[in-house]
């Protein structure tokens, strides 16, 4: 399992992230918004709804620890595929575990772009 950004050509991940707090009805910003909902492309991430999401930035001071946590749970899952004797998805899973932890280097304290979460 790789993240959409290792298999891209242009390095562009699965989701973009846009700010929506100053983003008002009415606004040509809100329209775009609307039209790429319309076009099925726009995940709100609605509390309780099957798209709910918590975005973590790298830069996010507390990011690694969250990374961290991530990678540890799909190794576990790597640890139970290998159990299983399932070779092919013990080592999917490796792999995205592995590209998680490289993530999780770059993170938090250790970005260059480091932050309290806003």
């Amino acid at each position: 399992m790789q993240l959409d950004r290792d298999i891209n050509k242009d390095g562009k991940g699965k989701y973009a992230l846009v700010r929506l707090r100053n983003i008002q009805p009415g606004d040509e910003a809100f329209d775009c918004l609307k039209k790429l909902e319309k076009l099925g492309y726009l995940d709100w991430g609605v509390v309780g709804q099957p798209d709910e999401f918590f975005v973590i930035k790298l830069r996010d001071k507390f990011s690694d620890a969250a990374l961290c946590a991530y990678a540890e749970a799909v190794h576990r899952d790597y640890g139970k595929a290998r159990e299983a004797q399932d070779e092919e998805k013990a080592a999917s899973l490796l792999q995205y575990a592995t590209a998680v932890m490289a993530m999780a280097a770059r993170a938090g304290i250790k970005s260059l772009f480091c932050k309290e979460p806003d």
